[in-house]
């Protein structure tokens, strides 16, 4: 089995990618991970595989790992789920994806020849010989000397137009069949451009470049509709809400995002969490941050899975280590510092109570809503 290194669908990985520190990144990660596949305990492969996932989101080899271990444990939906993500994230190991054994059984798939030919692209728009992303005895290159910091920009006002919505808006969606609830934070540009997770600097240049998905979108009779990049196209009804800046399309409710007045106001407990249920199989993750007025924070995650058929059940479960530091908010970018001076930067913005504007109620953070609660006792 061969491994590259290493965005958002509710399963087993991402659930268990709770477990593991944003700063913490243990060397030889990606071996270990080899060698837990190699002795087919796929499960810690997987927890493994997404704690990865969840430090560096767009690596595109990280998602690749993931498609084979989902391909091994007999899961070739989530398979093929993560081999699309790994594509658009710009994966480019052509070869590697023809002749790896570990998808053999995800090649006769009919969404398999669509991944296949993003990959070539990918790999024609950037020859290069094999990634050095692959996992091979090499030494470690040495990272560039960090850009020069330059302010970035802000979004555009949110508010609906007569040409649809602009600037940012929080997306909400509950799938029935799994019982959870999709959260994704959206930014319509005022050029006519939409951006799905989209990161702190909102220049076109800088969204551009980023992974998430993006496109164009347009508004006509009463219908939204959207040309993704990859050349898929969504549209549906475009309903506006009673206070004129949020709506509804595609299943979704879109509420709209201001930014934050004052960061020194958001102090607190928070919690937010994820959760999915397939029949037989569920979990949840839990996220717990702890944003304290003198600058401090703690940071802690949690992850559960159970599978119970007619002949057996498996329960896994996990807790990180809470993380532990300073904090510091600006605009739309709240920044965790941990102990050993490393950084980790997330889009968050606070939402206000509606009974009480003074007091937040919800934080966004880590790309999911966190609710503002009593610390629980010690």
């Amino acid at each position: 089995m061969r491994f590259t290194r290493g965005r958002r669908l509710i399963c087993l990985g991402v659930l268990l990618a709770a477990v593991g520190g944003t700063f913490a990144q243990p060397a030889g990660d990606l071996e270990k991970m080899v060698q837990l596949v190699a002795a087919r305990q796929l499960t810690e492969a997987r927890t493994l595989c997404a704690q990865l996932i969840e430090r560096e989101p767009a690596e595109s080899g990280h998602r690749y790992n993931l498609a084979c271990i989902e391909a091994l444990s007999g899961f070739p939906t989530l398979a093929l789920d993560s081999l699309e993500r790994a594509a658009l994230l710009g994966f480019k190991e052509s070869q590697l994806l023809q002749e790896d054994e570990d998808l053999s059984t995800v090649r006769q798939s009919p969404r398999f020849p669509a991944v296949a030919q993003r990959v070539r692209k990918n790999a024609e728009s950037a020859p290069a010989p094999m990634s050095a992303s692959v996992v091979a005895a090499r030494p470690p290159s040495t990272p560039p000397a960090p850009p020069a910091a330059v302010a970035p920009t802000l979004p555009v006002a949110t508010g609906l137009s007569a040409h649809g919505p602009v600037g940012l808006q929080f997306m909400t969606r509950f799938w029935a069949m799994t019982g959870s609830l999709e959260q994704v934070l959206w930014y319509f540009s005022a050029d006519g451009r939409v951006y799905r997770e989209p990161g702190a600097d909102f220049s076109r240049s800088a969204l551009d470049k980023q992974a998430g998905e993006k496109g164009a979108y347009s508004l006509a009779g009463g219908q939204l509709a959207i040309s993704w990049d990859d050349g898929t196209k969504t549209s549906s009804a475009f309903e506006p809400d009673r206070s004129g800046t949020g709506f509804g399309w595609d299943g979704a409710i879109f509420t709209p995002v201001k930014e934050p007045a004052d960061w020194a106001a958001v102090s607190g407990y928070f919690e937010g969490g994820a959760s999915f249920s397939t029949g037989r199989a569920s979990g949840t993750s839990v996220s717990a941050l702890t944003l304290l007025a003198d600058g401090s924070f703690v940071w802690s995650r949690s992850g559960a899975v159970t599978s119970v058929s007619t002949e057996s059940g498996v329960y896994a479960g996990s807790i990180g280590a809470p993380t532990q530091g300073t904090w510091k908010g600006a605009g739309y970018l709240l920044t965790l510092i941990g102990p050993d001076g490393r950084q980790a930067d997330f889009v968050s913005f606070p939402l206000m109570d509606r009974r009480d504007h003074a007091k937040v109620a919800m934080l966004f953070f880590n790309g999911s809503m966190h609710l503002r609660k009593d610390p629980p006792r010690r």
